[in-house]
């Protein structure tokens, strides 16, 4: 069929054009309008997610808590128990060397008492001594 237009547009074409254009950006408005609910509800249920990582987050620092507390109450049973059983330990050694101490002491004096009794004896019987002793 030959074009009964002489291929210029006229201005009732240009506002038929016009008016098919207005409806069809509404009609990307109105789906554009759907995407924003649809990210409105994305955003809401990102909000959701957000509250309940805070809350997962605050239960897990109440639980690290209690573990810190129980680490604590361990290492200081621990400590006590370790120095307990030292002092069970090294408490009869420290006794022994004590004892030791105070018998080299004794033993001491009395070497020297010998010393000196068997000079007054080596006078006596006319031996010479020496200063070895």
């Amino acid at each position: 069929m030959p074009s009964t237009t002489n291929g210029f547009a006229t201005k009732k074409d240009l506002k038929k054009l016009e008016q098919k254009m207005d409806k069809r950006f509404e009609q990307v408005d109105k789906r554009f309008e759907q995407v924003d609910k649809r990210f409105e509800q994305v955003d809401k249920r990102f909000e959701q997610v957000d509250k309940r990582f805070e809350e997962i987050n605050s239960q897990f620092g109440h639980f690290r808590a209690f573990i810190k507390d129980d680490l604590d109450r361990f290492k200081e049973d621990t400590l006590h128990e370790f120095r307990h059983e030292w002092n069970v330990k090294i408490d009869p050694i420290l006794a022994d060397i004590e004892k030791h101490r105070d018998q080299e002491v004794i033993w001491a004096a009395q070497s020297e008492r010998v010393e000196k009794l068997l000079e007054k004896i080596a006078k006596k019987v006319g031996v010479e001594t020496e200063d070895t002793f």
